[in-house]
């Protein structure tokens, strides 16, 4: 149990890595985005023989035309949304594992588990446990606020990322739904919930207070 519990922290490990370093690199992509379509803007401006109808068809139809652009910006958002989700996903099929919803279909024989195992199962779902209801909220909401870097409009797009990890963990073990998840899944969600509410509270106050 000590291996596979190690395993699975990797894994969670890697999952949250991975979307840092997505994230890291969509930031990367959308500043040189905007710093190269402002070049390109610069130039068109400042050359003699700038001409009023060309440039009305370039910023239509050219390489940073603001079609283009939104498009960009959409595929990139699309992207931190799915590797938000899997990363939700891959936390909660740890924690439910822990649970002992691995077992879900095998007979009372095949279940291979020492005192020892079950044990640190326990204490990993236990309070102060690595798969407990405050340690996977906090992992999710501290992505969420990483990614979110203060700006309210990503909000709506990490929680239905959010929600989604939760729906799709469910598939993942046949599930109808969170309904039909355990109770650690469920005060997981509502935790995460709570805390992803509070933080579009104190996000709404901050841009309140600047303005």
């Amino acid at each position: 149990m000590e291996m596979n519990n190690l395993s699975s922290i990797n894994n969670a490990a890697n999952a949250m890595q991975n979307l840092k370093v997505q994230n890291a690199v969509a930031d990367y992509k959308l500043n040189k985005l905007s710093k190269d379509a402002e070049k390109e803007t610069d130039a068109v401006k400042s050359s003699d023989a700038f001409n009023k109808e060309e440039q009305a068809v370039s910023s239509e139809t050219g390489i940073y035309s603001k079609e283009s652009i939104q498009k960009t910006v959409e595929e990139i958002e699309e992207q931190r949304k799915s590797a938000m989700s899997n990363m939700v996903r891959e936390m909660l099929g740890q924690q439910a594992k822990a649970k002992g919803m691995d077992y879900i279909g095998l007979k009372p024989e095949q279940i291979v588990a020492s005192a020892e195992d079950i044990e640190e199962a326990k204490a990993s779902i236990s309070e102060g446990g690595y798969w407990s209801v405050d340690a996977v909220a906090g992992r999710i909401m501290d992505m969420a606020e990483l990614i979110a870097n203060g700006d309210s409009s990503k909000l709506s797009m990490l929680k239905d990322a959010i929600i989604q990890g939760f729906g799709n963990a469910a598939k993942d073990f046949g599930r109808d739904g969170l309904d039909d998840m355990p109770d650690i899944t469920k005060e997981t969600y509502n935790e995460v919930m709570r805390r992803f509410d509070e933080f579009e509270k104190n996000l709404a106050g901050t841009a309140v207070e600047e303005e």
